[in-house]
Parts: C-alpha cells; structure tokens; sequence
C-alpha cells in the first residue's frame, strides 16, 4: 500500500490511497489542474482512479470534486449527509451515497467509514485495508475531539494521516473574532496540536 497527500489545509485537502491496481482519493479540495499536477508529479495518472470519497462538505475537502468526476468519470461516494447538504446535490451531480459506518469494497482495497466529531452533516474518516498485503492506513482530519470511535480508527494501523490544527495559545491571542475561535476549539471544531499529540502517542505501536 501506498499513500500520498497532495495537500492539507484550509486552502485544499486530497490523499491518495493505492493498493495492487486501486487507488482511491479521500477528499477533492483542489481543482483538477492543480489535482492532476500533483498527481503527475509523483508519476499518477488521474484516470487511473478508480473512486473519489469526500469525508464531508466543507469545500476544502470537495471543492473541486465534481468536476474531477466529471473529468476522469470518477465514481463518487459521500455519506447521505454530506450529498444533501452540499453542491452536489444543488447541481443534480451523481454520486453513489451511503451511511455513515458502512464498509465500501473495491478491487484491492476494503474501506472502513466511521462517523467523525465534526460540525459537518454526516462526517466521516476511514480506514482502508489492502486486500492483498493486509496493509491497513487511516485517515482522520477536521474531528474535534478523539472520541471512543476515533480512537477506534487509529488504532492498529500502518500509517496514520491526521489533523493537527492549532495552538489554543496562539488561537485564543490570534486575528480570528470570538465566535471563528469558538468553533474551531469546539468540541465538533479541529483538534488543537497538543490533543493531536496524545491521541498519536496513544496509537504508537510497533506497527505504525
């Protein structure tokens, strides 16, 4: 198994998972210039991908999703939450929905989904699993708090992509009005770097 992540943060968010002959892009928050760049700079085809997952609505994770799909005809899959509650639904864009917790099956790759604390409709993180080597990666940004599910997730894995979002010294001193801190410290906002720290130090092992 193979990961790559083209970009994190505010400005865009898109990995790239790949296991035998499958790969699967978990969040589109880049238009499909820059997604296909960066793709080809690590030697990807962008039709080569067999399944794009947005974890939830924010246009930093699906911004550029839907005309990706509609680009390379990659199938989308989002929760029924984050449909409803996004453009794909307001322009009548297809995509495949699901619940929340449902496991997702592709030729080399098994995809756990768990429901995520996050002031999303419906948010989800995963777990992908390959087929063939056992290889196990998560992928788990924009929760709030680790809760017993996260947890869940980032345990026993081989490789872990998660958010580290903030100081809360620097946040609370910093430019944002009260109410931009209040969310992001919240309990369904981003984790602050020393609560990123201990859940990561929680999930060491041998494995990972």
């Amino acid at each position: 198994m193979k990961l790559w992540v083209l970009g994190s943060g505010s400005g865009g968010n898109a990995v790239i998972v790949e296991s035998g002959d499958t790969r699967v892009v978990i969040d589109c928050g880049f238009g499909p210039r820059i997604i296909q760049r960066r793709m080809q700079s690590v030697g990807l085809d962008p039709a080569s991908v067999d399944a794009c997952v947005v974890t939830h609505e924010h246009s930093d994770h699906m911004r550029g999703a839907a005309r990706a799909a509609r680009k390379w005809h990659w199938p989308l899959l989002v929760t029924e939450g984050t449909y409803n509650n996004s453009r794909l639904a307001i322009l009548g864009t297809p995509a495949a929905t699901f619940r929340a917790g449902k496991t997702l099956e592709f030729p080399d790759i098994l995809l756990e989904t768990f429901r995520t604390p996050h002031d999303a409709d419906e948010p989800i993180g995963v777990v992908l699993e390959s087929r063939s080597t056992g290889a196990r990666a998560a992928i788990c940004t924009d929760v709030g708090h680790a809760s017993r599910t996260v947890r869940k997730m980032v345990r026993d894995v081989d490789m872990l992509v998660i958010e580290s979002n903030h100081d809360d010294v620097m946040l609370a001193n910093g430019p944002y009005p009260p109410s931009v801190q209040r969310r992001i410290a919240s309990s369904v906002g981003h984790l602050s770097n020393r609560d990123c720290a201990e859940l990561v130090q929680d999930s060491v092992t041998p494995r990972l």
